[in-house]
């Protein structure tokens, strides 16, 4: 999976946007109880390559501030408004669609937001407005509440 990541990455058009996704976990890039799945290279690979990541299946909305190192979990920046570019990234689990939602189980000085039953969650949704040099996102949940809100601006 890494050599197709990278392959991908390095043969997208020079401006596109740069994603990551898969719905598998890796223990310590989520806050429930799912163990590691991935392995830390793919996620290594996309930060490397300026793409940010996407997951889901644990049932809960966490993201990461802007990492200089997935696997070390070293954080570069703690704004809400950060540069993704080849070397510096970020990821997030989208996993509130609806089939349950479970409590928060791990911490870390490398989350930005953290949202599940622990802190009072509901069912909800991260939505992203796409531009050509920056992205703006939001988790809204069910009843309309914004819980998280960010800017991403693309630096390559």
């Amino acid at each position: 999976q890494e050599n197709f990541i990278a392959s991908s990455l390095n043969t997208a058009p020079a401006n596109t946007w740069r994603i990551c996704a898969w719905h598998k976990n890796q223990h310590l890039m989520q806050i429930g109880e799912k163990s590691d799945e991935t392995g830390w290279t793919v996620y290594e690979t996309c930060r490397q390559k300026g793409a940010f990541i996407a997951t889901g299946h644990e049932h809960s909305y966490s993201r990461t501030h802007l990492l200089s190192s997935m696997t070390n979990r070293t954080v570069d920046s703690t704004s809400s408004t950060f540069t993704v570019s080849p070397g510096k990234s970020f990821a997030f689990v989208s996993g509130l669609g609806g089939q349950s939602i479970r409590p928060q189980l791990l911490s870390g000085n490398w989350w930005a937001k953290v949202y599940t039953s622990t802190q009072g969650a509901k069912y909800g949704v991260l939505f992203g407005d796409f531009y050509a040099d920056r992205a703006d996102f939001y988790f809204k949940n069910i009843d309309g509440q914004v819980i998280d809100q960010f800017t991403v601006k693309k630096g390559y």
